[in-house]
């Protein structure tokens, strides 16, 4: 009997960082490979929304799309490890900003798009 493996998204379909991109930038643009504003460093970013929760939710569905789910890998979050070995974690509230966070991680190609690594935290508008 074999492990069931879990995908992002209601395809069970292995997708890779370049298949997902084209309909994650067109809800969340990118400046020189980074997502968002520049947050405490250029690696770490904001995207700022009236609800946060629902935008991160809808970001990591978007990029992580087709990726395999581990569940275990992080508390409190999950990890979604695509075909082109690109890693994409969401948590849905991190102990340095208190607010959901993606992280984007390559391990073994950049994308073609110029997407770099880094972390988007999702924060509440005011």
């Amino acid at each position: 009997m074999g492990v069931r493996v879990h995908y992002v998204g209601r395809k069970q379909q292995f997708r890779s960082l370049d298949q997902n991109i084209n309909s994650t930038i067109s809800s969340y643009p990118i400046t020189n490979g980074y997502f968002g504003m520049r947050g405490s460093s250029f690696k770490v970013r904001e995207i700022h929304s009236r609800n946060h929760e629902e935008t991160a939710k809808d970001f990591f569905n978007k990029i992580a799309k087709g990726g395999i789910l581990d569940l275990q890998t992080i508390k409190g979050g999950v990890v979604s490890r695509l075909k082109d070995g690109t890693i994409i974690s969401y948590r849905k509230i991190t102990s340095s900003s208190n607010s959901p966070a993606v992280e984007i991680r390559f391990r073994k190609i950049n994308s073609k798009y110029g997407i770099k690594d880094q972390k988007i935290h999702f924060v509440q508008d005011k």
